[in-house]
């Protein structure tokens, strides 16, 4: 009996000799088990014997895990998607100029509502540290440096290497289709009538053309609203070479009043939201001849001369008269309208409605 338990004592002491073997570590997982700090990796543990790449378990310090587990949370730090340095959307730096920076982050464009001018440009970080930025306005070619000093998440800083300072705002939600929808064109698309002409807007906010109350000749033009706060329009009558400085005063929805460079000062109000194509009048020389079929047809008489001339609101006053030896005889004043055809027998004091001889 003696015998046996000294050869159980004598194997549990062995056993315990092979345990405590078994739990000695590598130095070279000693080695990984002081970068765990680092970060870049994360240690699985393991015993001499099971230190192999065909192991299923790994030793944690408390209990055996399965290693496959430790696989899938095994992982080094993912570096974050690189930002635009510029948030990407539209920036205000006055009432009428904007900065707009595109998704990708090298390119964008400048808008000066007040001049009509657009201005892509493409832009590279230099140095993110000072904030130095190259811009490239236009073309590639161009080199436009400019430091961007951040004052907050919503407010930049852009100053120029030519002395100009931009600070500008990003505007949240906002796109420039807003804004311009917001600032509206500087004239109302439509027509409007001057002194002598009508004056055709177009819808692109840059063009228009205009018809003679004389005889409906006209020419098309162009125009670069320059300065929408001071009123300073450049026009480009029948040519683009044709260049007139014109300034825009008392501007309302309906009316305005344009001076020419000759100093001359001319009245437009706004008649229709029609177009050239669409408006339709009567010019002065269609007039004359209606009102003389229309006096002859009331009268049977018919006079030997008709004069028209043009007053600012839009009317026509029609003299129809015979010449004498020493003097005028005239038969007839009318004040008629030379969209509708309507109006009133000047001398007699009654309306009249010429429409029925304009065929």
């Amino acid at each position: 009996m003696k015998k046996y338990t000294a050869l159980l004592l004598t194997a549990l002491l062995l056993c315990t000799g092979c345990q405590a073997k078994n739990v000695e570590v590598l130095p070279e997982i000693v080695e990984r088990e002081n970068s765990r700090e680092t970060g870049f990796e994360t240690i699985n543990y393991s015993t001499p014997e099971n230190n192999s790449s065909s192991s299923d378990s790994s030793w944690t310090g408390d209990s055996w895990v399965d290693s496959s587990s430790y696989a899938e949370s095994s992982s080094y730090p993912v570096e974050p998607e690189p930002q635009p340095f510029f948030k990407p959307g539209v920036w205000q730096c006055s009432e009428y100029y904007f900065y707009e920076f595109e998704e990708n982050g090298t390119s964008g464009r400048i808008v000066d509502l007040n001049s009509s001018i657009e201005m892509p440009f493409e832009y590279e970080i230099i140095d993110s540290g000072s904030g130095t930025v190259m811009f490239h306005v236009y073309s590639a070619d161009d080199e436009s440096p400019a430091k961007a000093r951040m004052i907050s998440d919503s407010e930049i800083s852009l100053e120029w290497d030519f002395g100009r300072t931009d600070n500008i705002t990003y505007l949240p939600g906002i796109t420039l289709d807003d804004v311009e929808l917001a600032t509206g064109q500087f004239f109302i698309p439509g027509t409007w009538r001057g002194a002598n002409s009508y004056y055709f807007f177009n819808e692109d906010g840059s063009s228009g053309s205009t018809q003679s109350f004389e005889n409906g000749t006209g020419v098309g033009f162009r125009y670069e609203v320059m300065s929408r706060e001071n009123g300073f329009v450049n026009l480009h009558m029948g040519s683009s070479d044709n260049n007139s400085g014109v300034v825009i005063s008392d501007m309302t929805e309906d009316s305005f009043t344009m001076i020419w460079e000759d100093g001359t000062a001319e009245n437009f109000v706004y008649v229709s939201p029609l177009g050239a194509n669409e408006f339709v009048f009567y010019t002065n020389e269609q007039i004359m001849d209606i009102a003389q079929r229309y006096y002859t047809g009331t009268t049977n008489y018919t006079t030997q001369y008709c004069r028209a001339d043009s007053l600012n609101d839009g009317t026509v006053r029609i003299q129809l008269y015979d010449l004498g030896t020493h003097t005028t005889i005239t038969s007839a004043w009318y004040t008629i309208d030379r969209v509708t055809l309507k109006g009133t027998d000047d001398m007699s004091q009654t309306e009249v409605d010429m429409s029925a001889y304009a065929n």
